[in-house]
């Protein structure tokens, strides 16, 4: 990095532009950070916490749980994202700008499977500072929950990874989120769980997004890029 040395390396990378290939960068959002309505989850929400072994929480959706146990979570999107960056897409493969998806593990908990279409959508919503309404996703974004099982919620069996590619959505709905909009994520099954006893878990979640070096992504730098 021509100018770049052990005392300026700092300087010259907060100075740099960002380029159109960018950083993976990851944001966790933990269970016991998320909402249900106004009130963070517990053991009396819908979804709620649960624990799936002695030094683990899950969010738990009981088998009643439908469309409207919505669990959620609210934040600025970070300083360092650059909605311009290229990187390949986790569901098409192709390369895209707006390469933004969640991951997260869930699991059925039932001795046989009394939904075997459920689905768990992900909803967005955002705004950046001065908007005077929220913007949000009207492509659905939705993962079909495999058969694995687990016998009971007091192991760890049956998790499978599940990705929701909201960059692909933002994409097709001609959206961009920019770094500092107040960002919603919600997560929620796209019918009634189960009939009689199916329940389903999911663990902490997982922003994926690419960001800058520099740390800030400014209006001014991704203009450049545009």
């Amino acid at each position: 990095m021509p100018g770049a040395s052990k005392l300026t390396i700092e300087k010259v990378i907060q100075s740099s532009r960002p380029s159109n290939t960018g950083i993976q960068k990851v944001l966790g959002l933990p269970i016991e950070n998320s909402r249900v309505g106004l009130a963070g989850i517990s053991g009396s929400t819908a979804p709620e916490t649960v624990a799936i072994e002695t030094n683990q929480v899950a969010a738990k959706w009981d088998h009643g749980d439908g469309t409207s146990a919505v669990m959620h979570w609210q934040f600025p999107m970070p300083a360092d994202y650059n909605p311009y960056a290229v990187g390949v897409s986790p569901t098409s493969g192709a390369a895209v700008a707006q390469n933004l998806y969640l991951k997260a593990d869930l699991r059925k908990i039932d001795s046989a499977d009394e939904n075997a279409d459920l689905a768990y959508t992900c909803k967005i919503y955002f705004r950046s500072t001065g908007d005077a309404d929220l913007s949000t996703n009207t492509t659905v974004i939705t993962q079909t929950l495999s058969g694995t099982r687990a016998a009971a919620s007091s192991n760890l069996d049956g998790f499978v990874t599940y990705t929701w590619d909201i960059g692909a959505a933002l994409r097709a709905d001609s959206l961009r989120i920019d770094p500092g909009d107040i960002l919603r994520i919600c997560i929620a099954p796209h019918e009634t769980v189960g009939t009689t006893d199916m329940d389903v878990e999911m663990t902490d979640a997982t922003l994926y997004y690419l960001g800058t070096a520099a740390g800030i992504s400014t209006y001014a730098n991704r203009s450049l890029l545009s």
